[in-house]
């Protein structure tokens, strides 16, 4: 009888799972299918889309790209996140070497320090930066986008590649110093090496909330042939806000890059923050 009843818990269980499971999917999926769908409607029928587009077309597509100069939107977005990415990895990975490798006076101390910095909300320095940015005459360059970037997202990839690396074992590096390879050659030659997954980890991580970032884009650079894609979009939505299939294509065109992205490397993206936030 108590097996029967163990037998019928497990499986109530495993149904409630997949119900939330089912739920999840539907309430995070159904709003890209709308989307989706209402990029390929044609505009007399858009206030009568359900889940699949009314009178296809890609006109829609064709008109987003050339009223929001999507190129050059792209080039912008590709040269502050490639450009984020490079600086987050660099000084990061050497920062959680530093941490995980070395002991030195107060170790500890700044690496918490530095983690603390996670629990601040970007939006409470946005005052401050936007200040320094006008007196650096930063404002509407490149720079005023990635030094922030760089900044708030630097303490979490350190976080994770610290505790990443601390899984690899230290006989590895003591037989590399045994051969003569200096602390910079164990770090560049074999350190960064055997983590590769937690450095792609980072780099999707960082590349995915900064492509989307909104406020800070919008507001450092007003400039619009410097402006990143959320800004651009945003632009479109003050200009266009009625036409809600030009609004979706337009959503679709700067979400593809990422998509794909994450996509393909979401195996790497799982595997690197799992090691980095659960070992160490």
């Amino acid at each position: 009888m108590k097996k029967e009843i163990k037998k019928d818990m497990k499986i109530t269980g495993r149904i409630f799972k997949w119900l939330v499971l089912v739920i999840s999917t539907i309430f995070f999926i159904y709003p890209v299918i709308y989307t989706l769908s209402m990029s390929f409607t044609s505009k007399r029928a858009q206030y009568f889309l359900v889940l699949w587009p009314l009178e296809p077309t890609i006109t829609n597509y064709i008109e987003a790209i050339k009223r929001s100069n999507i190129l050059s939107l792209y080039k912008n977005s590709i040269i502050v996140t490639g450009a984020t990415v490079i600086l987050v990895l660099i000084v990061s990975s050497m920062a959680a070497y530093a941490f995980a490798r070395k002991k030195f006076f107060g170790s500890n101390f700044f690496f918490y320090l530095i983690f603390l910095a996670l629990i601040i909300p970007p939006i409470s320095v946005f005052i401050p930066l936007l200040v320094q940015l006008k007196n650096y005459h930063l404002i509407n360059t490149y720079w005023a986008l990635i030094f922030p970037y760089t900044t708030i997202s630097v303490p979490f990839a350190t976080f994770i590649l610290r505790n990443f690396f601390k899984t690899i074992p230290v006989e590895i590096e003591e037989a590399a110093k045994i051969d003569g390879c200096n602390d910079f050659q164990i770090f560049y030659r074999i350190t960064l090496p055997l983590s590769k997954s937690a450095l792609g980890a980072v780099t999707i991580f960082t590349a995915l909330a900064w492509w989307n970032e909104y406020l800070f884009a919008s507001v450092f650079i007003t400039n619009n042939k410097m402006q990143t894609i959320p800004a651009g979009i945003g632009r479109i939505i003050g200009t266009y806000w009625m036409d809600y299939t030009l609004l979706s294509a337009a959503l679709i065109i700067a979400l593809i890059p990422m998509l794909i992205v994450y996509l393909v490397f979401q195996r790497t993206f799982i595997k690197g923050v799992v090691a980095g936030a659960i070992k160490g």
